[in-house]
């Protein structure tokens, strides 16, 4: 199982693999590019990144925590 803590949006779970799209926490722009990773089954592992929103070009964390 995987939960997107800020800046992302959980659109597929599949075993261990998620399919996700990106959220902008200032300005709420939802990306239309959904990205696929593979989480670990492994307890708490957390996927951090960061992006540039598109919209209003601020710089974006996102968080990912899988494996819970």
């Amino acid at each position: 199982m995987a939960v997107a803590l800020q800046g992302a949006v959980i659109v597929e779970k599949k075993n261990l693999q998620i399919t996700y799209i990106k959220k902008c926490g200032k300005c709420d722009y939802i990306g239309n590019s959904k990205i696929s990773m593979s989480v670990s089954s492994s307890s708490s592992s957390k996927y951090v990144s960061s992006f540039i929103c598109p919209k209003c070009k601020k710089s974006q964390k996102f968080e990912i925590i899988g494996g819970l």
